[in-house]
């Protein structure tokens, strides 16, 4: 278990985790634009609740493949 012991440590923790958030967003807004545009709420709920709608199936079929392709490859 790591502590905050100086200043230089919990900065470099609040930037690993800004770095994190960052790319969650970024993430996010790559599922979001597209051939077809979706908005924010339909992506979350696509992927929360996932369903047959034209959304969802646009996520779990071509853009949620991509963007995790991206993140491993990156």
């Amino acid at each position: 278990m790591t502590t905050f012991t100086s200043a230089a440590a919990r900065t470099q923790w609040l930037y690993r985790f800004g770095l994190l958030g960052l790319l969650i967003v970024v993430s996010l807004a790559g599922l979001c634009f597209g051939a077809v545009e979706l908005s924010v709420s339909d992506v979350v709920r696509s992927l929360i609740y996932g369903g047959d709608e034209m959304p969802a199936v646009v996520i779990r079929s071509i853009r949620g493949p991509r963007i995790l392709l991206g993140l491993m490859v990156g």
